[in-house]
């Protein structure tokens, strides 16, 4: 039987929680039953390890909607689908949502499966206008949580019933003993070995909330050892939260690491990880430090609460509450035993839910459901 092909079109190949959910969905597929062609408008460092991974991969650059080239890279969209015979296009930002929606034709052998993989969004009125209509006129809506799915149906009208959640999921190696030791792993991040560390990796720009992360930890309270705050990304905001943690006298204890390739690794450097966002979909870095069986402490946003369990594998506080932030990392700091019992479980719930064992099958699935012309199956999506 010849494998299912699926074009991924995407905006840009950066280091993002979209981008890089697709490039580990992509390489798991590689080895199954599918057949992926990656189509980027922008390149960026996913670029060279897609390639690595001998995964096909062209540059398809998508015009903005008031761009007087769309008409003919709508048509040249459609040509390329026929000439590659791609059975299913799956998009994965709002971009090429709206973009892959142009060039649909319902009644022609591809079928179109849009993404909606974010939280609260501040697009301007013509695109957020375009996405909704992809999400309308596509043969299935996914989403990467139950609380995303929510959203789709209450807040942008989308019909249950053509609703998919997919959830993200964590790399197989997440799951693996760490190539390096934790002391090695602090040691290339330059904290002390000795330290209590919290972990957050995130860009830093302003839906992450990095300044409520920074305050929560200027209010910790003296502990068995020192707490150093480790953020992996960067964003607009680093000059800004840079000099944040300098006026909290935090300087010495707050390491800006910058981009990291497959950051996902140093969870095993962590004592907890955190996110403490205004806004998310389903978060990958959750998902990772729980395969890592580090605890976490998160903002009850989005589909947050689908990943963590509250009081079970980690905690979730009020969106922007900064004492009620640092009291539950410090409850967490202060008690190694309870980080142990959260970190079990949150590795228990992420080998049930979040292993690219248990994704893959059910997004393999959904591809034949379209390609068959059957509903899609949300219940075995469900978690």
């Amino acid at each position: 039987m010849p494998p299912v092909r699926v074009a991924f079109p995407i905006d840009n190949l950066g280091i993002g929680g979209t981008e890089t959910n697709m490039f580990r969905v992509a390489t798991r597929l590689v080895a199954g039953h599918v057949s992926v062609l990656v189509l980027y408008s922008r390149p960026g460092p996913l670029l060279e390890r897609l390639q690595s991974a001998g995964i096909p991969v062209r540059r398809f650059p998508q015009p903005g909607l008031r761009s007087l080239r769309l008409r003919g890279a709508v048509r040249a969209f459609r040509q390329l689908l026929v000439d590659e015979r791609i059975d299913v296009v799956h998009t994965h930002d709002v971009y090429s949502n709206t973009f892959a929606a142009l060039a649909h034709r319902p009644r022609e052998r591809t079928r179109l499966l849009v993404s909606r993989r974010w939280g609260a969004t501040h697009y301007g009125r013509l695109l957020s206008w375009a996405n909704r209509r992809a999400y309308h006129c596509a043969d299935a809506v996914l989403g990467n949580s139950e609380g995303v799915a929510r959203s789709l149906e209450l807040a942008e009208g989308v019909p249950r019933a053509k609703i998919v959640v997919v959830p993200n999921f964590a790399d197989a190696a997440a799951f693996a003993p760490p190539a390096a030791t934790r002391d090695a792993m602090r040691d290339e991040l330059g904290v002390p070995r000795e330290a209590l560390v919290v972990g957050c990796i995130a860009n830093l720009i302003a839906v992450k909330n990095h300044a409520l992360l920074l305050r929560a930890v200027a209010g910790l309270p003296a502990l068995s050892a020192p707490v150093h705050l480790v953020c992996i990304g960067d964003g607009a905001l680093r000059d800004e939260l840079v000099s944040l943690a300098a006026s909290l006298g935090l300087a010495d204890r707050v390491h800006f690491t910058g981009t990291i390739v497959a950051a996902g690794r140093f969870q095993h450097a962590f004592d907890l990880s955190t996110l403490t966002s205004n806004s998310e979909g389903f978060p990958n870095t959750l998902v990772e430090a729980m395969a890592a069986r580090r605890p976490t402490v998160a903002t009850d946003v989005g589909g947050v609460s689908d990943a963590v369990e509250d009081e079970v594998t980690g905690y979730l506080v009020p969106r922007g509450d900064a004492r009620a932030l640092s009291a539950r990392l410090g409850a967490l700091l202060a008690n190694p035993g309870l980080r142990t019992q959260f970190g079990e479980a949150g590795r228990r719930r992420a080998d049930t839910h979040f292993h690219p064992d248990v994704v893959i099958p059910h997004l393999e699935a959904t591809y034949q459901a379209l390609i068959d012309r059957r509903p899609v199956d949300r219940a075995s999506q469900s978690t």
